[in-house]
């Protein structure tokens, strides 16, 4: 594990009958975030993180089915819903959440951005539907990628309940 080290050089003056030339004290500093890091695999094995990839990989079939359709909400929306379970996947993954020390409430953070994305899901779907057009394919997963959302929300606020009464 590698420390930062703090250099403190005194003045020159004062070192001037010392041979040796300026006194340096050194004094181990925080540890590196970088070191903090570990690979959380058995996260993904836990049905939250099961949910969690289930909205990545939807997000990637809804993403893809739904680039020509005559709506572009449900593309824009599962695309960008996407790119944020991929950042939260790297954060599980990489136990950011645990290394990374932050006044921030994680639970409730995570639990406000995929309850956000399953509302936006829901209204794109909804205007899918309504624009009838004949991307079904994207209208079935963006269905799907919903309620994978809504299921990481349900899960998410038990257990941000659960924290909160202990």
């Amino acid at each position: 594990m590698m420390s930062e080290t703090v250099v403190t050089i005194q003045d020159a003056s004062t070192n001037a009958n010392n041979p040796r030339g300026p006194t340096i004290k050194s004094e181990p500093g925080q540890p590196n975030f970088i070191a903090g890091l570990t690979i959380n695999i058995p996260y993904f094995k836990t049905i939250p993180g099961i949910i969690k990839l289930a909205q990545a990989v939807l997000g990637i079939f809804c993403s893809a089915l739904a680039s020509g359709a005559y709506s572009q909400f449900l593309m824009t929306f599962s695309t960008l819903a996407f790119v944020a379970t991929f950042i939260w996947i790297v954060v599980y993954l990489c136990s950011i959440r645990e290394s990374l020390r932050v006044p921030i409430n994680w639970m409730l953070t995570e639990f406000i951005n995929t309850a956000g994305w399953t509302v936006l899901l829901a209204l794109s779907v909804i205007w899918h539907l309504i624009a009838r057009t004949s991307f079904i394919g994207a209208t079935i997963f963006g269905i799907l990628d919903m309620l994978a959302y809504a299921a990481g929300t349900y899960f998410l606020w038990l257990e941000w309940k659960n924290t909160e009464a202990q």
